[in-house]
């Protein structure tokens, strides 16, 4: 692999020439990264010209001079969302703003020969301007070692301002940087373009809760029996539009409890739009002692996120009024 040039004549007693011979790796296989290795034979005469005048070089045979080196192949960079190589914002709401991270990630062999990869955001194009504002956290990566990938410094971001199909480019640029490996100053490499997408909907996608039924629960029971009162309640909005979800967060009195859900509360699928949940949510009253039992139980509602990237929305609570006697048995006396 070794190559070799040059030669010096008469070169006096004691002196040095470090100019005119070179030697390197001028014929190794530049194609593969790796070690690699040859070497020079520099061959010597003794020259009586100037001091002698001793017609005749006398052959002083020759020097073996080892050369190694090393070759490295530069960083590759890939830059991908959830693994793919677009951006996807999924649906969400006007008003909102999404935020997605990329996964920075250098493909380049791991076996120390191997440059490190920079990565910065390039040109960001926005396709559809007039519903939202597409935008970077600024961040970079920095000296990212071969077969390693960064899924947090980076992250692109869109606020929905308008519904309608969303649609643009983010550039990633490249360098390859031998700071820790070769010993070369980063050079630019090939950049990634990440293609944008996302559907906008506007606020009225929301899941709408009908009134829960009946309400208020009311009732006569004796002491020691159990009043169960199942509810009804439907999502009163029209398709598209967002799952409705229900449950209860408690009650005002320890004789009444409240249990049961409709749909996946904190997550989806809801309650489809236009449907109605019939007995999965039901009020008990306990006649543990004779009187009259009133008081509350909060019904929580959402909107599941299926228009909002699953991000809930809460919507306003309802408040199940309980009014309950409770009656004691006769008492025969003689």
């Amino acid at each position: 692999d070794a190559s070799a040039s040059g030669s010096f004549s008469l070169l006096g007693a004691q002196q040095t020439n470090s100019a005119d011979l070179v030697v390197g790796l001028g014929n190794a296989d530049t194609s593969t990264a790796g070690a690699k290795s040859g070497t020079a034979t520099i061959s010597l005469e003794s020259d009586g010209t100037g001091t002698s005048n001793i017609v005749g070089n006398v052959d002083l045979g020759t020097q073996t001079v080892n050369v190694s080196g090393n070759v490295y192949r530069l960083a590759e960079g890939l830059a991908q969302e959830a693994g793919d190589n677009v951006i996807d914002f999924g649906n969400f709401l006007v008003g909102n703003t999404v935020t997605r991270n990329l996964t920075i990630t250098n493909t380049a062999l791991n076996d120390t020969f191997s440059e490190e990869l920079n990565a910065l955001f390039g040109t960001l194009t926005n396709g559809t301007p007039s519903f939202g504002t597409l935008s970077t956290n600024g961040g970079s990566v920095d000296l990212l070692g071969a077969g390693q990938s960064n899924s947090v410094n980076m992250t692109v971001s869109y606020m929905a301002a308008a519904a309608g199909s969303i649609g643009g480019s983010v550039e990633i640029l490249f360098e390859s940087d031998g700071t820790n490996t070769s010993g070369f100053s980063a050079i630019s490499i090939d950049p990634d373009v990440l293609s944008i997408f996302g559907i906008i909907g506007q606020a009225g996608t929301l899941a709408i809760a009908g009134p829960a039924t009946p309400n208020p629960v009311t009732g006569s029971i004796r002491v020691g029996d159990t009043l169960v009162e199942g509810l009804s309640i439907s999502n009163l909005a029209t398709a598209p539009a967002e799952g409705l979800n229900a449950y209860f967060s408690g009650t005002s009195d320890a004789a009444i409890t409240a249990n049961g859900t409709v749909g996946t509360p904190g997550s989806s699928p809801g309650l489809a739009p236009g449907a109605v949940s019939t007995g999965d949510l039901s009020v008990q009253v306990a006649g543990n002692a004779a009187g009259n039992i009133s008081g509350t139980a909060t019904l929580k509602l959402e909107s599941d996120g299926t228009f909002n990237s699953g991000t809930i929305t809460n919507l306003a609570d309802q408040t199940i009024n309980v009014d309950v006697d409770v009656f004691r048995l006769a008492e025969a006396g003689a």
